[in-house]
């Protein structure tokens, strides 16, 4: 019996703590982007593009690359920061999206955040931003995305090849 327990107390230890590294993990990569953030540094160069559909306006510095985005149908806009470390590998993909439903509640928004480490996706974090007056008026909260008009066909997986595309077209 007292050995079942031991084995039960061990099983939990090992999945919390792993729970936590990956935490501790995207914790530490956020304040290192934080710090980017603050000492950006000097501008290196402005781009003005287009990839398929969206029309995109970068300014690229020496560990980030920040993205006006504005989809040509839709009108939509969004903000696609995509910080990297000292080895010139991504770091962080971090988007807004501006709810269009809500426009008037400047505050009503996604953030998307990608975690990498070495060049691998170890996380992902979706929040919403929901305005008081907005879930106070009773509107359910259940599947945000199409309630606030927020673009789901802007997955993690699309988000993180359209920040590659962005890179590759800065670079030339």
């Amino acid at each position: 019996m007292k050995a079942n327990k031991l084995i039960l107390f061990i099983i939990i230890l090992l999945i919390s703590t792993s729970g936590f590294s990956q935490d501790r993990n995207t914790r530490k990569i956020g304040g290192k982007c934080y710090h980017i953030e603050l000492n950006l540094g000097k501008l290196i160069i402005k781009e003005d593009f287009h990839i398929d559909s969206l029309h995109i306006k970068s300014k690229v510095y020496k560990q980030k690359i920040s993205s006006k985005i504005k989809f040509q149908k839709s009108k939509n806009k969004i903000r696609v920061d995509i910080y990297f470390d000292k080895n010139k590998n991504i770091m962080m993909i971090h988007v807004i999206e501006q709810s269009p439903t809500f426009i008037t509640y400047t505050e009503a928004k996604k953030y998307t955040s990608i975690y990498f480490k070495k060049g691998n996706n170890i996380n992902e974090r979706i929040r919403y931003r929901i305005p008081f007056q907005i879930v106070e008026s009773g509107i359910a909260t259940v599947y945000p995305d199409e309630q606030y008009g927020c673009n789901k066909n802007l997955t993690t997986l699309y988000l993180e090849k359209l920040s590659n595309r962005i890179i590759e077209k800065v670079k030339e």
